[in-house]
């Protein structure tokens, strides 16, 4: 979908519509956010094996109790296989690590340096969600005095008035559908 020029400056095209749709946060995530695996981040992995051992046990040897076991083990597997080699979503200046440096810091200098770098992080990401809600805010108080007159212009029997080109095309593009663009600047 090309970009849609509406008169008051917003605009958007398809890509942007997904992200905000599906992942209004992802401009940040995608900067403070990063995946590891347990290995990565120096965790124990999980075990792909049976805690106990039970085809020593009597009644472990009839066919639904091999089963059983078969299933459980196969079950043990699959679960270490996700948990090993899945990674998971980390905050980038606040993972594991850096609250260790910062609880076992040798000295206090190291400490104080420690939790001044974890709150800067915590600043920079409440301030940089504090400016997307003041974007998205302003971006919505001047396009509803917008959406408002269009939705409820009707025009009166033999009216030959028309909303102008740019409020049709502007309401048109909000509703995601295409149309020339150039006409919103006339």
């Amino acid at each position: 979908m090309e970009k849609a020029a509406i008169d008051i400056g917003a605009g958007t095209n398809s890509d942007e519509i997904l992200m905000l749709s599906t992942l209004p946060l992802s401009p940040l995530a995608n900067k403070y956010i990063k995946f590891r695996t347990p290995l990565e981040r120096g965790d124990a992995l999980v075990s792909d094996t049976l805690p106990f051992d039970l085809s020593r046990h009597e009644a472990a040897s009839t066919v639904v109790a091999q089963s059983m076991i078969a299933r459980m083990e196969a079950d043990i597997k699959a679960w270490a296989n996700t948990a090993n080699n899945n990674p998971d979503p980390e905050i980038i200046g606040l993972i594991k690590d850096d609250f260790s440096k910062l609880l076992f810091a040798e000295t206090k200098e190291e400490r104080l340096d420690n939790k001044q770098r974890i709150l800067n992080t915590v600043n920079q990401i409440v301030s940089e969600l504090e400016s997307m809600r003041d974007r998205d805010n302003k971006m919505v108080y001047e396009i509803l005095p917008l959406l408002k007159h269009a939705i409820n212009y009707v025009p009166a029997r033999g009216d030959r008035f028309r909303p102008p080109r740019w409020l049709s095309h502007s309401t048109t593009a909000l509703g995601g559908r295409r149309h020339d663009a150039s006409a919103c600047r006339k």
